[in-house]
């Protein structure tokens, strides 16, 4: 779905300032995340699995469409991302596993 060339904007989240002290790392990092389309019915890892389950129940994402939840670039900590269709936008929601708690980070936004 994303290229360096398609329009979006990122938004940052006053929740996750701790983990945002140098965005344009995050943002590479976010570039870089593997994105699975075809995630629905498949094995996915527990903690990742669980935490995703939770935090599309929690926020009432609708139509997700991909998940990310490969990345070990923020070791100790997880990174994983939500993709959503939205009646006026799509989003990727990213979010920080710390262990005890996930803390979105921030959201990138393709409005319609």
């Amino acid at each position: 779905m994303e290229t360096a060339t398609q329009n979006y904007r990122t938004d940052w989240m006053k929740t996750g300032a701790t983990h945002i002290t140098d965005k344009d790392r995050i943002n590479s990092i976010i570039d870089r995340m593997p994105w699975d389309y075809d995630f629905r019915g498949k094995d996915v890892p527990m903690m990742p699995g669980m935490a995703i389950s939770s935090i599309i129940k929690e926020m009432r994402l609708p139509k997700v469409s991909a998940v990310s939840y490969g990345s070990h670039e923020l070791a100790p900590y997880g990174i994983y991302g939500i993709e959503a269709t939205f009646k006026n936008a799509k989003i990727r929601l990213i979010i920080v596993d710390e262990g005890s708690q996930c803390v979105p980070i921030c959201a990138r936004v393709w409005d319609h």
